[in-house]
């Protein structure tokens, strides 16, 4: 699979006018040579990858030597021995580079400076063009392998989700309920969390990325639970809203829509319709039923080994739905200082429509 994404990048980077890419971002790093360190820093990096039209190189340390040998297979190790900067630039002078590809959305403004700066000293001849989304629409359709991993966390997130309802109950807090589910998810054998689990309850349920806190969960009210987990770097991405008891008469009202607007997006979304097309699926349900101002982001996003990549299905997005994209479906409601209402999956575009990844189960039902 490496091969045919070296293979691809190289057609894109002759139709680009680019001889060389430096690739810094961890994850587009990792999907391009199977090197899987990340950086436990925004401002320390475990490696770079220097690819050309025939030779690509991932520039690392020693810390990393066991597993870049192991991992880049097909890939020039190179250890840095003085600086990251310097041991970049001997070999953009080795490889005779012309024209160098960057991800300017990762570089920081420091090191764009430094690297314009030292290509001056240096005497390099080469000028720098930025890749733009270059890399991340290689990622927009995933493989087999890719979709197997994504499936196998997805797996784990609906084993946890529907574990959730056994352990709530009026006064624990939900802080308590994050750590209840990071044990399970760590028991289940994940790599990592896509994003820090999410519990939020009562009017916390009406901010859609709230902070889980020390408010104690009380009966009757929207606990809504968004939980993302890592297999082999790649992400899932589910959210379920619960409730203690019978919801209340309003709640269930906005429970009813939002479940029915997320079942007719699964249903009527195929390859080939816009992402504005497909965020109005739901849209117009909740707009239809007195609600669209309280729906207050896209129906979804796609995921891989990031949590939130392209597409986006917004309601300004054009760009088409294609076969092998995995998104999210996540229509929500959220009143203000009372409460919301979410309910997301994560599926496959298949040429028929949407397969679903994670378990459709309701918990209002089981």
């Amino acid at each position: 699979m490496i091969d045919q994404r070296i293979h691809l990048l190289r057609e894109n980077m002759k139709k680009a006018g680019i001889d060389t890419v430096w690739i810094i971002n961890p994850e587009n790093r990792r999907y391009l040579s199977g090197f899987s360190a990340e950086d436990l820093m925004y401002t320390e990096s475990s490696g770079s990858l220097l690819i050309t039209l025939t030779e690509a190189i991932l520039i690392t340390d020693k810390r990393y030597q066991g597993m870049a040998q192991k991992e880049a297979c097909g890939f020039d190790v190179i250890f840095v021995e003085e600086s990251p900067f310097l041991t970049l630039f001997k070999l953009l002078k080795r490889l005779n580079s012309k024209v160098l590809g960057i991800e300017e959305t990762y570089l920081s403004y420091g090191q764009y400076r430094y690297l314009k700066k030292a290509v001056k000293e240096e005497g390099i001849a080469l000028r720098v063009r930025a890749l733009k989304d270059m890399i991340l629409k290689m990622r927009l359709i995933k493989d087999n392998s890719e979709i197997k991993d994504i499936r196998k966390a997805c797996k784990i997130t609906s084993s946890i989700m529907k574990a959730i309802k056994g352990h709530l109950r009026p006064g624990l807090r939900e802080r308590e309920m994050v750590w209840i589910i990071k044990e399970m998810a760590y028991h289940r054998g994940i790599d990592a969390f896509s994003f820090p689990p999410i519990v939020a309850s009562g009017p916390n349920s009406a901010i859609p990325h709230a902070s889980s806190g020390n408010r104690k969960i009380r009966a009757g009210e929207p606990v809504i639970v968004d939980i993302g987990v890592k297999v082999n770097g790649y992400c899932s991405d589910m959210t379920r809203t619960f409730f203690l008891g019978a919801p209340k008469r309003e709640f269930k009202k906005i429970y009813d829509i939002v479940c029915h607007a997320q079942k007719e997006a699964i249903k009527k979304i195929l390859p080939g319709i816009t992402c504005k097309e497909a965020d109005s699926i739901s849209r117009n349900i909740i707009e239809q039923n007195g609600y669209g101002p309280y729906f207050v982001h896209s129906l979804g996003h796609g995921l891989g080994l990031c949590a939130h990549e392209l597409p986006r299905l917004s309601k300004k997005e054009e760009s088409l739905l294609k076969e092998g994209m995995v998104v999210t479906i996540e229509p929500g409601i959220y009143i203000p200082k009372r409460g919301g209402v979410r309910i997301e999956d994560t599926a496959v575009i298949t040429k028929r429509g949407l397969r679903l990844l994670t378990d459709p189960f309701d918990p209002l039902k089981e």
